[in-house]
Order: C-alpha cells, then structure tokens, then sequence
C-alpha cells in the first residue's frame, strides 16, 4: 500500500495539484484571496509528504528553522504582493498609452480563460529564461538581483519557492507584469501567478517526483534540484534546468530515488567556484551547510 502511495506521488502529485489550483481558481477568477489560500494549501501538502517521504531525508530541516522559514515567506510575500501593486500602478498607464500607440491591442480576450491564461504562463516563462539566464551569467546581474540569497539555500524543500532577497522580487515579478500590461490581459493574469507560485513550489520540493512527460511542458523538481547543485552552479551557460546532458540530472528509473544522483556531485568539503561575468568574476564558497557569494 505505500508503495503504491508512493508511486502514484511520484507519477500524479504535480500533475493533480498544478490542476486543482487551477480549477478552484477557475471557479471564482475574481476572489482575491484566491493566491494565499492557494500557496498555504499547497505549502501543507508538500510539507507533508516532505516530512514523511522525503526523497532525501538528510535534507530535513528542524522544526524551528522550518518555522523562521515561513516567517520569512510570510513577510517576503506580502513584500511581493506590494511590490505586484507598485508595479500596476506606475507602469499601466504609460504600457496603456504604448499598446495603442504602436497596436498592440492585440489579445485574445474572446477565447477561453484557460487558454488565455496558459498563453501567460509561457509567455512569462520565456521572459524569465532569459532573465534568469542573465543572473547567472553576469557578475553585475548577479550581484544586483540578490540571486545568490536563492542559491543558499542548499537543503530545499516547498518553502525555498519563496526564499529569495526581497530585492530580486523587483526582477521575479516583472516578466508577468510586463506581458500582463503590454497586451491588457486582465483577469487571467492573475491565473498565471496561481499556477507560477504552484509550479515555483513543486519544483523547490523534496519528494521524488517524475520528469517524463510533464518536463516538456514544466519544469519539475528534478532538474531544478539540478539546478541548485554544485555541478550546474559550476556551469553558468547550464544553469537553466532544460539542460539534461549532466550526469547529475539523468533520471534512473520509474519511481526510483534520482536525488542520489545529485549527491554524488555535492563535495564534502568546501571549495571554490568561480563565475565568469561579462565584468569579471566573483567566487562562491561551498559547503555542506551554506553557499555564499563573496
């Protein structure tokens, strides 16, 4: 019988839960307390299977700093949902005025809500491929967005989804406000951030989870693991979780642990990487307890 939990966790929970929020979202898209419902929901069941199947039990966390650490997405994301209505207020007049001016009043708001919404999410996506992408390769960048703060954290679960520096939320947030303005998208906008804060918290969880398939479409937790481990932080121009040639991110079998395979590239004792930037580059220090940017 757990074993057949187990399975149907690791092939239907990301799946069923990036379904669900939609869903609920879907039956009311203007209830605002929608999101923090949402994010507290799946917080719980994450954090739960987390404790009780974890795929990497030595990256359970004690109880109090579990705690600080809702703490500090508690306050981190009513920072972001300010930050979000900053956002609307100074640039949807002057991305107003752009629209028209150069006919960009082009959105499809005659079709159906899901798909509007799905359109987005992906548009969103690609902008933050590259903006991420930009993070990692650019000393300046780098340093400016407060990325590393993300990066070291090197025990995830659920929670480091909202773990970064309240300055790189100025960098998080405008992808989706920029395709939200620029082409008047209205209420499946805020769909798109339901199923981004979803999706964010599932890729950052600790339960063994499947890639096939869904990996086409969005990102699991597999690869971005990969992405927080030692051998892609070494590779800047790997640092999107699409890279799959490391040895690191090769998934064994079904329903097999393949966070073993990223173990097998974390060192047991600190050392050096270096990160070459158009400007530079600046060192960061690893261990088996923190990872900073010096």
């Amino acid at each position: 019988m757990i074993a057949g939990l187990k399975l149907s966790i690791y092939w239907g929970l990301q799946p069923v839960l990036l379904i669900t929020a939609v869903g609920i979202w879907y039956a009311d898209p203007t209830f605002e307390l929608t999101y923090l419902y949402l994010i507290i929901g799946v917080q719980l069941v994450l954090g739960m299977i987390e404790h009780y199947s974890p795929a990497r039990p030595e990256w359970l966390i004690r109880t109090r700093q579990k705690s600080i650490n809702v703490i500090l997405v508690f306050f981190l994301t009513l920072i972001a949902l300010t930050l979000a209505n900053f956002y609307v207020e100074w640039l949807e007049a002057p991305l107003a005025v752009f629209r028209n001016t150069v006919g960009l009043d082009i959105w499809p708001h005659h079709w159906p809500i899901l798909a509007q919404l799905l359109m987005v999410f992906f548009a969103s996506e690609f902008i933050w491929y590259w903006m991420h992408r930009s993070q990692h390769r650019f000393t300046w960048v780098w340093r400016l967005s407060g990325h590393g703060v993300h990066h070291s954290f090197k025990k995830l679960n659920a929670l480091n989804f909202g773990l970064n520096h309240p300055i790189e939320y100025f960098f998080i947030l405008l992808p989706s406000i920029l395709v939200e303005l620029i082409f008047g998208v209205g209420v499946a906008a805020a769909g798109a951030s339901v199923l981004t804060v979803i999706q964010t918290s599932i890729v950052h969880s600790n339960i063994n989870l499947n890639s096939r398939g869904i990996g086409w479409l969005f990102t699991t937790n597999r690869y971005h693991i990969c992405h927080h481990s030692v051998d892609l932080v070494r590779m800047l121009d790997l640092s999107l979780e699409i890279y799959q040639g490391s040895k690191a991110c090769q998934a064994p079998g079904n329903g097999t642990n393949s966070f073993d395979h990223v173990a097998s590239h974390e060192a047991n004792s600190s050392f050096d990487l270096r990160f070459a930037g158009g400007s530079g580059s600046h060192i960061v220090r690893l261990n088996d307890n923190t990872q900073q940017a010096v």
